[in-house]
């Protein structure tokens, strides 16, 4: 069975530590996907001025660099996470978030994949045990 596991962008994949450790997580094998609440490039059209069309190139960038390709993003349209989670078929073994919003409500709403804080000391022990 593939080990699978998503990661949050905004503050979280955009910040340098957390790029690294999904390098590793990739060169062992891990499957990483990157969730977020963002409006992909076609409803980001609908909902905003013309200026907010390429909002998404930083984030496609990113991706590319640690390795994340496009079939593995998951973009939610502004519904929370562990909403999209609960209604959807992932089998992450984790979600990497630093939102306290979303972290919140995967524990009211208990979602079923569990959220890591990457914000608090001992996140990625956290996530590697997860993954074993």
């Amino acid at each position: 069975m593939i080990k699978k596991c998503s990661i949050d962008f905004d503050d979280t994949l955009s910040g340098k530590y957390v790029q690294k450790y999904v390098k590793e997580l990739i060169s062992k094998g891990i499957e990483v996907w990157l969730c977020t609440t963002r409006y992909d490039n076609k409803n980001v059209k609908k909902h905003y001025a013309k200026k907010y069309i390429n909002v998404n190139d930083e984030l496609y960038k990113i991706c590319k660099e640690v390795g994340i390709s496009k079939d593995k993003i998951l973009f939610t349209n502004m519904i929370w996470k562990s909403e999209f989670f609960n209604t959807n078929d992932y089998d992450f073994l984790f979600h990497l978030d630093n939102s306290k919003e979303e972290l919140k409500l995967a524990t009211i709403f208990s979602c079923k994949i569990p959220f890591i804080n990457c914000t608090v000391k001992g996140w990625k022990k956290e996530c590697n045990k997860l993954l074993k």
